[in-house]
């Protein structure tokens, strides 16, 4: 389901909290998971540091995955990018989200206004999108 490469799905401690006490794991997988998710080391360093499998730690960390998945309500083949953007590209990422969440029927419809962007703006948003 998810590639052995969890940089993509790297969150912060309080997101991480709020995941765990949705999954019921014990505190060795919380721990496995939590040197993936928001420590950010590969899945292969932590199996050794813990002596454990790399299947162990891939199972531990897709069960907080499929959990922000589930809260975020989006399909298991969208992807979730962290980037540090100015205030207006934020908002036009997050409009795009919106707008390709109704057009999948997650939601109804989106309450955010279109955002108001350059042509510059949007040719980076292209760059990075293509990226």
């Amino acid at each position: 389901m998810y590639q052995n490469n969890f940089s993509d799905d790297c969150m912060n401690k309080t997101l991480f909290t709020e995941l765990v006490e949705k999954t019921g794991q014990k505190q060795k997988a919380i721990d496995l998971a939590y040197a993936v998710l928001v420590e950010e080391k590969r899945v292969s360093e932590v199996a050794a540091e813990y002596q454990v499998s790399r299947q162990l730690v891939e199972h531990a960390v897709n069960r907080i995955v499929r959990q922000e998945r589930m809260i975020a309500s989006v399909p298991n083949d969208w992807v979730k990018i962290a980037v540090f953007l100015p205030p207006e590209l934020a908002k036009a990422v997050i409009w795009i989200q919106e707008q390709e969440k109704y057009k999948a029927g997650i939601i109804v419809r989106t309450k955010l206004e279109k955002p108001i962007i350059t042509v510059e703006q949007i040719e980076l948003l292209a760059d990075l999108m293509i990226k």
